[in-house]
């Protein structure tokens, strides 16, 4: 049956060719645009968020519900040494809000200690002016922040906060640098300075309001269930999805796009491909009919439409297999570069202005069942309608 199901292929030609071409071209646009998309939307991930939030932290329960500086913790021996296992990248940060003012600009602004040579966002990178900071009395400041409070570099500001035990803190700091994310929350409202800094301004004690954790492996997800297996009770994980949950919205909104238009693409194939079969059912209803009258039965002749149909699917998948592989493998090298005021209309939305493709077998395999499945579907229909008809009808039919 196998060997009548190939020839029967090929006995038209054309038609034969013209689908197994409509076939290939379906699963090598399929394949690259599944490979961009989950590339880019990966790639998205990892620098949205590098650039503050990272892809995970840690607060003391009922920090991220309502954040207050008294909802902090101490990071003690058993806690570090959690986290190095994971062999993740960390940081401690104190997060808080405060006045700063130069001259007689004042702004409330949200002010956070980190850890300079440990910090594992991406705001070193981002330094538009100056430097970054390397020790105590140095504050780095948002774009937007700075030019509202009209302070240029070597400025010294004063930081005015509440600490946790409910004093008042003070101090001048020295504006070492300036920073553009992109992201207006960060650049408008923003103000950097060092852990040790903020942890005597805020009366700490040596405590945080959160860990910072990033990493760009792919199993990020196992190592983040073994921190939080191991995490003392009194603490908590939040994934980046609850962090910037807008970020989420966005590559879900875009994604149901993305799939609408291939459903699409897949329809179109797919009856291209049916009628492929119901035009070689068509013109063999009498050869089909002998076949009947010869002793198959209808569910042979059903599976030997299936089996065409499956070789046809067979040699289409495998052609795009073959073309998207080289083109895959391309961009997976060479990412498409978004650049000019588009690039900063992505960096405003947390999208990376790159698009890398992802090599991932599963999209290659995800691809393929889809096609085999619609084939095997599409072929139902023609062998329905072909085997239902009456065989004295069938065996008068003439071309």
């Amino acid at each position: 049956m196998y060997k009548v199901a190939w020839r029967n292929l090929w006995r038209n030609r054309r038609r034969t060719i013209l689908t197994v071409m409509a076939i290939s071209f379906a699963v090598l646009f399929l394949i690259f645009m599944l490979s961009i998309e989950n590339g880019s939307y990966e790639y998205t991930k990892n620098y949205a968020t590098r650039i503050w939030n990272g892809k995970a932290r840690i607060f003391k329960k009922g920090y991220f519900q309502k954040e207050t500086i008294t909802k902090s913790f101490s990071v003690d021996k058993n806690l570090s040494r959690i986290l190095n296992a994971a062999s993740i990248s960390w940081c401690k940060r104190i997060d808080g809000y405060g006045l700063i003012s130069f001259k007689d600009k004042t702004y409330g602004t949200s002010i956070s200690g980190i850890e300079p040579d440990r910090e594992v966002s991406a705001i070193r990178e981002k330094i538009g002016q100056g430097k970054y900071i390397s020790g105590d009395g140095e504050i780095l400041l948002g774009w937007r922040l700075a030019k509202n409070l009209r302070v240029n570099l070597g400025d010294k500001v004063a930081v005015l906060v509440q600490g946790r035990d409910g004093s008042l803190g003070a101090k001048l700091f020295t504006v070492v640098g300036i920073f553009r994310t992109g992201v207006l929350e960060l650049d408008r409202g923003k103000a950097l300075i060092t852990l040790r800094d903020a942890d005597e301004i805020f009366s700490m004690g040596g405590s945080v309001t959160t860990i910072v954790m990033y990493s760009m492996a792919r199993d990020f997800d196992k190592k983040l269930a073994f921190i939080e297996r191991n995490l003392p009770s009194h603490l908590e994980v939040i994934e980046w999805k609850r962090l910037m949950p807008e970020l989420l919205e966005m590559i879900e909104f875009d994604r149901a796009g993305a799939y609408i238009m291939y459903l699409i693409l897949i329809i179109i194939v797919a009856f291209g491909l049916l009628n492929t079969l119901y035009m070689s059912t068509f013109e063999r209803r009498k050869e089909l009919a002998v076949l009947r009258a010869m002793g198959l039965t209808k569910g042979e002749i059903m599976a030997l439409i299936i089996k065409e149909s499956f070789f046809l699917a067979l040699i289409g998948t495998t052609l795009g297999i073959l073309i998207s592989l080289p083109i895959v493998i391309y961009f997976v090298k060479h990412p498409i570069r978004v650049g000019g005021k588009m690039a900063e209309f992505f960096e405003s939305l947390l999208f990376a202005p790159l698009m890398p493709a992802l090599f991932s077998w599963k999209i290659f395999a995800a691809v393929a069942a889809i096609v085999f499945f619609f084939a095997i579907f599409m072929a139902i229909f023609p062998g329905i309608r072909v085997t239902r008809e009456e065989l004295s009808r069938q065996l008068r039919f003439e071309k």
